[in-house]
């Protein structure tokens, strides 16, 4: 099982990392990147709770927000890196 999680570890890490070092300076640069974050979130609660190592009272429904609120940032991220983004400039 260590080398199953030491591959997720890095895939989540790799997947923070790329979400950092991209150029700041477009439109959709804040969605993914709070949307990474709170993915590292969800993933990080539910691996504590899952192993018994802290005991956090609704754990099972901040994963879920968590997730799903990180899901709707990433993917509206890249819908939004898919337009011209004139629409979004221009307010």
């Amino acid at each position: 099982m260590f080398w199953y999680v030491a591959i997720y570890i890095l895939a989540i890490t790799t997947m923070v990392g790329t979400a950092f070092n991209r150029r700041k300076n477009i439109p959709w640069y804040r969605e993914v990147t709070v949307g990474v974050v709170l993915f590292l979130i969800s993933d990080a609660v539910l691996g504590l709770s899952e192993f018994n190592i802290i005991d956090l009272p609704f754990s099972s429904t901040i994963v879920m927000l968590t997730y799903m609120i990180a899901q709707y940032l990433i993917v509206r991220g890249m819908v939004e890196k898919r337009t011209t983004g004139s629409e979004r400039q221009k307010s």
